[in-house]
């Protein structure tokens, strides 16, 4: 536990919030629009060592930065800490949640905090323009925690291809691509593929995942592989494991029971599973209608009608209108 401690505090991530937060003290005043004034975030990308551009010059022009949001990397420390819970914007200040300061002395438990607000990000870890949009942004509660399994139950060091075709089969699954001109896609799979690659360098410096670009692939790290474990409620070796008698409540001829062992640290969603899995039970209802009877209602009610999809209370509503 040691060495995942050492880890955490060496993380980039975890000392540029640390420096952050010593920066921030009480408060700080923010923009009309609630954003860091550019005075702050000229100190801020010196004092972070953040890497962003302020007025760029591009082919011998140079081009004013208006806002701290168009500074890629100092916003997503901003919105990775606000994810966080570690500051908040009230009014026009950004200030510190007070009741989440103790993670700052705690850099294995502010890891943990961050990691788990990692799928939250993607509205403010992807790029957006009025031409280029996100769809890894837009679905990142699912993606995010898709690529963390990814690494999590690959062999080694994952190949970066493997991410990205793994992040666009979860978008080919939620949207209609099938229609898309063979530009459209092209575009589409270089616009995932850059995104999984903010994505992980996003894991990188949180010192979760280390990044080998000679090879083109990215791997857990000890730390990494500890964390994703923990927050999902996997157990670890010399946790505490609970015996649990489960029994059904007015049974007792004969009585029926099962006993099962569980890990202390699986969340509650965890046990529901292995109590479904520890019955025999197939998580629904007894009462739901097989799909034999639904044909049967559908052939006796017309061919248009779903039992399932039907709204009782819009057709009453219909009724009592006539």
């Amino acid at each position: 536990m040691n060495d995942l401690q050492a880890a955490a505090a060496k993380a980039q991530l975890t000392g540029q919030i640390r420096s952050f937060m010593t920066w921030l003290g009480d408060g700080r005043k923010l923009t009309q629009t609630s954003r860091i004034g550019m005075t702050d975030a000229r100190h801020l990308g010196e004092l972070l060592g953040t890497g962003d551009q302020i007025d760029p010059e591009i082919g011998g022009r140079v081009f004013k930065t208006r806002s701290s949001e168009e500074l890629a990397y100092l916003t997503r420390i901003v919105e990775w800490m606000k994810a966080a819970r570690l500051i908040r914007v009230t009014g026009t200040r950004l200030v510190p949640v007070k009741k989440n300061a103790h993670l700052l002395d705690r850099p294995l438990d502010l890891v943990l905090a961050l990691l788990e607000a990692y799928p939250r990000l993607g509205k403010s870890l992807f790029p957006r323009t009025s031409w280029r949009q996100s769809l890894v942004g837009d679905e990142f509660t699912v993606i995010g925690p898709g690529i963390l399994t990814k690494l999590l139950t690959s062999q080694g060091a994952c190949p970066l291809g493997d991410l990205k075709e793994a992040a666009f089969e979860m978008i080919a699954a939620m949207y209609m691509l099938a229609e898309l001109s063979e530009l459209q896609m092209e575009m589409l799979q270089r616009t995932i593929e850059t995104d999984v690659t903010i994505a992980i360098a996003a894991l990188d410096v949180l010192g979760v995942v280390v990044v080998n670009e000679a090879d083109n692939r990215a791997g857990l790290t000890d730390l990494g592989r500890f964390a994703i474990r923990r927050l999902r409620g996997m157990a670890e070796p010399g946790d505490p494991v609970l015996q649990v008698r489960i029994a059904l409540r007015d049974v007792d001829d004969p009585p029926v029971w099962r006993k099962v062992l569980i890990p202390a640290a699986y969340p509650l969603s965890r046990v529901h599973r292995v109590i479904q899995a520890a019955m025999g039970w197939e998580d629904c209802h007894l009462a739901g209608p097989d799909s034999a009877e639904r044909d049967e209602m559908q052939e006796w009610v017309g061919g248009d009608f779903d039992p399932i999809s039907f709204d009782l209370a819009a057709a009453n509503a219909a009724v009592a209108a006539v």
